[in-house]
Order: C-alpha cells, then structure tokens, then sequence
C-alpha cells in the first residue's frame, strides 16, 4: 500500500480471526497474568499465552498500536510485530500484539562471533534501509505516523496546547524551534537563566538543516531486537517496541541510538553496519540531549 492512502484505524481495533489467533485472551486474563515482561509508571507488558503479548496502562500510546498496523500495511518486509488488537479498558490503553518466540539480541550478543554479528547486523541493514525509503505521507513532516506530535520525549510537555514544542512540524526549522522551545520552558519552570537558549536559537538551524523526514524507529537498542532461532542454527530478527518510532530528520535513528551506548563493547561499532552515521548533528544533539533530561 502507498503510505498516502493509508489511514489510521479506530478505536477500537480487533484484526478478525483468519489473519490473527482464533481467540483472545479476556482483559481479566491480560491483567492478571503473572508473566511480566517488563513494568514501569503506568505501563506494564505481560506475556499471556505462548503466542501473545500485551502492553497496557495509561501510558501505553495508541500511535504504538498504528505504527505496526502501518508498518504491516506499508512496509511488510520490516520485521516488526502483528498487533492483534487495541482497545481501552478502565482508562488504559491496550495493545495486544504478537509474541515473538527468542532472546533479545542483548542477550546473546557477547556469545556471537564476529560471523555471526556480520550476519545479524546485515539483516537490520536491511531493514532499516528499507524503513529510510518509505515516502513520508506528507511533504516536509515531522511527527507521528498518525499525524500527530512528535513522539520522542525530548518534545514532551503535559501542557495542553504546546504545539510549538510537541508538534507535529511542518519543516525543519519548526522542528529545531520546538527544542530550543522546551529548553526555554524547563529553564523558566525552574526559575534558571536562559543564556544557552540565546545560542540555541541562533545557531540550531546552521547544524541542523537540510534533512528529510525518515521512518525511524527511534529506540534502536539490543533489547528491542528479538533473535529467534532458526532450524540451520542462524537466527532470524524481528524489530520491537515502536512506542517511539516517527517521522524524523533522517540523523535521529543514529543519534538516540548513540545516546543509548554504553561504549564497553563492540555494539557502538556495529551499528555503523546498518545505520549512517551523522556525527556533527548527533554532537549537538547529544548536548541538547543533555541540557534537557540532566
């Protein structure tokens, strides 16, 4: 499908039964499940059979449940999750999605050999180069894959109506704008002077400029790749947790992925593999980064 005429789905949303499982656990199983995967503020993500998965909470994101439909509709040669079904129950979002069978790639990283790594890293080039291609619906923006504000939380504010920080954008320069925006509101909420915010707005645009809006994942981290194991031996990956992913300026993937390392083994080297690296945007961005989450 051309990404033009996709359209998100509403809520709520259930795939029928010949394209997903025969039948759903209950919300009453979802909740009760003592097989957590993961939980924090308002989210948690439990396994619930051997074949699904569920994210629930007040945080959890509707745009989460629309990237995959997205991505299952517009770019199926990604490997990303199916989402089986999304509704709200009690005033929490649920995302009830497919359950991929394997270990995250973190776990079994220091365990491959250099072959194995180049292996592995080739099948995320291409699938991030295949995500680079997709022609964003809308000239010249930035935001969600539903049309809304940008869903990094450098542009997050819980004041309503801030879009000259949240977005979406419709360009490049709104797009800078809105972090030079959100550190001159963190620096006001904290009653600091905004010197830096001087230089932000001066200078932000000569660095970060002419680049187009790119799919991007915006979470590129071993734990959110999913190995699972092949009958040869090899392992096949499927990408997880698109909580965050967008249309962004076509540095970001590189540079939050950065923002991600720990530098105590080969991973920061590798990601070159499968995405270009940008290191003047992601220097200023790293300080940026830095003077809005310290």
């Amino acid at each position: 499908m051309d990404p033009k005429e996709w359209k998100p789905s509403s809520i709520p949303f259930t795939r029928s039964s010949n394209l997903g499982p025969a039948k759903l656990p209950t919300v009453a199983e979802m909740r009760t499940s003592h097989a957590v995967l993961s939980e924090r503020s308002c989210q948690t993500v439990v396994a619930v059979t051997p074949e699904i998965v569920v994210k629930f909470g007040r945080s959890t994101q509707a745009r989460e449940g629309q990237t995959l439909l997205f991505l299952e509709k517009c770019v199926p040669q990604v490997p990303a999750p199916r989402l089986y079904a999304m509704f709200y129950d009690a005033g929490d979002l649920f995302l009830v999605m497919e359950r991929i069978p394997g270990l995250s790639l973190d776990q079994i990283w220091s365990a491959l050999s250099e072959e194995g790594k180049t292996a592995l890293t080739a099948q995320l080039r291409i699938a991030f180069d295949t995500l680079r291609r997709v022609s964003c619906p809308w000239p010249s923006f930035f935001g969600s894959v539903d049309g809304g504000p940008v869903p990094h939380p450098l542009f997050y504010t819980d004041i309503k109506g801030k879009n000259d920080i949240t977005g979406p954008f419709p360009n490049e320069q709104h797009f800078n704008a809105g972090l030079t925006a959100q550190y001159k509101r963190l620096k006001e909420m904290n009653q600091q002077q905004d010197f830096k915010g001087f230089f932000y707005a001066k200078h932000l645009d000569q660095v970060l400029c002419g680049h187009k809006p790119t799919f991007t994942h915006a979470d590129v981290q071993r734990k959110n790749v999913v190995a699972s194991k092949t009958e040869n031996g090899g392992y096949v990956l499927t990408v997880v947790d698109w909580e965050d992913a967008g249309w962004y300026p076509d540095y970001w993937e590189y540079f939050v992925t950065f923002t991600s390392f720990r530098w105590d083994d080969d991973w920061c080297r590798r990601l070159e593999d499968f995405v270009s690296a940008w290191p003047a945007e992601t220097a200023i961005m790293k300080m940026i980064n830095e003077d809005l989450f310290f």
